[in-house]
């Protein structure tokens, strides 16, 4: 398979829509200069499903607003921000065209490690202080793997293959070269492309795996830091017993280390209490982890 081939299934596939108007108008709205809380919140009402699952996911104890509900789109806005309402918005409807593709257990892998290296993405930003917006390292994070889903939306059987050849200990950028000649990268970007993610997002998923790389610079590597020690965390958290194996604490500490500048002890507590978040996120986005 080449990339060329992907994009222009992707560009025909009916069960894998371009992104809803309403997120695409969400973004513009958000990076307009002159846009304020209620062109916002007026976007966002025109999706009366998107709308509940905003005001649901604000008043949840992830978000911790207070005592007081939040019962209208416009205080959701003023009180979570502008970026973390577009981020939640695309993390909403992406889940909603997402969570159809692919089998099963694949897909229920998929968003247990997505969601944990999510959780981790964002507590790791939180300690940055503001290199990464704590919610862009979260929507980057969630959607770094994206690929994964893509190629076994297309070949579920060749990517049982790729599963089972993780299960013995390979990786899955080493798997997927071999049987579809490109990686979950090559694919998530070309989705990304063509959902016109931002480019804080594209280059988590370009960049996730390249966790040496000495050329970039700026959000690009921040990006690149955050997410990849955060998906090593995950794998080390939740992964398969092989990617257990390959991502020992130690390797994990030192990439965090070398990367971020992370000693153990703050890596103990950015691991701290995980799988408690990554159940309550899952919950809050209706996310169905159960039974991995």
């Amino acid at each position: 398979m080449k990339v060329r081939d992907l994009e222009s299934q992707l560009k025909g596939d009916a069960a894998l829509p371009m992104l809803p108007q309403v997120v695409v108008k969400v973004q513009k709205v958000v990076a307009a200069d002159d846009s304020g809380a209620k062109d916002l919140a007026n976007v966002i009402l025109s999706d009366p499903s998107l709308t509940s699952k905003v005001l649901r996911v604000v008043n949840s104890a992830y978000y911790g607003v207070g005592k007081q509900k939040v019962t209208r789109v416009t205080q959701a806005i003023v009180v979570l921000g502008f970026e973390k309402v577009r981020n939640l918005a695309l993390v909403l409807s992406s889940y909603k065209i997402l969570r159809n593709l692919a089998g099963g257990k694949i897909l229920k892998e998929y968003w247990l490690h997505s969601l944990a290296t999510a959780v981790t993405a964002q507590s790791i930003a939180q300690t940055r202080q503001g290199k990464i917006a704590p919610e862009e390292a979260f929507v980057s994070g969630l959607l770094h793997d994206v690929g994964k889903l893509i190629l076994a939306h297309y070949n579920p059987q060749e990517y049982q293959r790729v599963v089972d050849q993780v299960v013995e200990g390979k990786s899955y950028v080493d798997a997927e070269k071999e049987i579809f000649e490109i990686d979950h990268r090559d694919a998530g970007l070309a989705l990304a492309e063509a959902w016109r993610f931002p480019p804080l997002i594209q280059s988590a998923i370009r960049y996730h795996h390249d966790l040496a790389k000495g050329s970039l610079r700026g959000d690009e590597f921040e990006i690149m830091a955050v997410v990849g020690v955060g998906n090593l965390i995950a794998k080390n958290l939740f992964g398969r017993n092989s990617e257990r194996r390959a991502y020992p604490v130690e390797r994990v500490v030192q990439y965090a280390g070398d990367l971020l500048g992370m000693n153990q002890v703050d890596l103990a507590n950015i691991m701290s209490g995980r799988g408690k978040m990554v159940d309550e996120v899952a919950q809050n986005l209706g996310v169905s982890i159960g039974g991995m």
